[in-house]
Parts: structure tokens; sequence; C-alpha cells
């Protein structure tokens, strides 16, 4: 019911929904892995504090258990689990068309390609998604100006 309503952990308000005490509630959330105490005291449901940056999350929690903080081996032990695989630099490719990668981005790359010295000069840059396909149109603003001279 609290996570139809908020992606927040609200134990005092499952608490009083639920009618038994705090730590019942906390207990009951934890042991069944529902939720986990973060090293600044909140609670976080599992899918969101095991996602995302993993690798910060578990220095905290490593952090926070050498500072003597307790609790924090199931939060370190859970984080471990789903650390992905360190992957060199070098092997991080992006292939033209990626959504996630800014237009301006793509201005620069062009820029490089056609040998435009500077990438603002390329203007109207636009890229389309969509259907597994894509697309960049632009205009080179120095051809304009040296056509206009």
């Amino acid at each position: 019911m609290a996570r139809n309503e908020s992606m927040d952990i609200d134990i005092a308000k499952i608490t009083k929904a639920v009618h038994v005490s705090e730590d019942e509630v906390i207990h009951e959330l934890e042991g069944s892995g529902a939720v986990f105490r973060t090293p600044a005291g909140n609670y976080e449901v599992s899918d969101v504090y095991l996602s995302g940056n993993v690798r910060r999350k578990l220095r905290e929690a490593q952090d926070a258990l050498d500072a003597g903080q307790k609790g924090m081996e199931r939060n370190i032990e859970a984080l471990q689990k789903v650390i992905p695989k360190t992957v060199p630099y070098f092997q991080i490719e992006a292939k033209l068309g990626a959504p996630w990668v800014k237009p301006e981005h793509y201005q620069q790359f062009i820029a490089e390609m056609l040998g435009v010295t500077k990438p603002e000069e390329i203007a109207d840059i636009k890229i389309r998604f969509g259907g597994g396909s894509w697309g960049v149109r632009f205009e080179n603003k120095a051809s304009q100006i040296a056509s206009a001279n």
C-alpha cells in the first residue's frame, strides 16, 4: 500500500496502518529484504537501493561500518552482489545515433570529421530518433558566411 503512494518509506505511516510497533515493521521489512536502512538513517526499497550508483552506495555503507554504524554488513553484502563488472574506458563505445549522446557532442564530432575548427560554425543540428533509425541534418555556417561576402 505505501509503495503505491510514494517511493519513500514512511515507517510511522506503515506502523499506523498495520497496528504493530515500529520495531516490528522494520524487522519484517528488513527481514523480508524489502528495504535497506541507508547510512544516512532512512529506508529505501530494495530495488531502488540496489540500483543506480551502487559503487558510491557501497563506499558509503563501508564508511558507515568503519565509523561504527551497525547493520551495514547486510547492505555491503547485497551491494557487492550487484556491482557491475568494471569495463576499461577504451572498451566503451557509443554508436552514432545513440539517443543519450547530447546534440552538442554530435556537433563537435561532425565538426572534427569535416575539418571545421569551430564546432559552433555548424548550425542547426537536428537529430531524429525513431523506429530504430536516426538522422542528422545540418548546415555549415562557415560556407554561408563565405558565400555572402
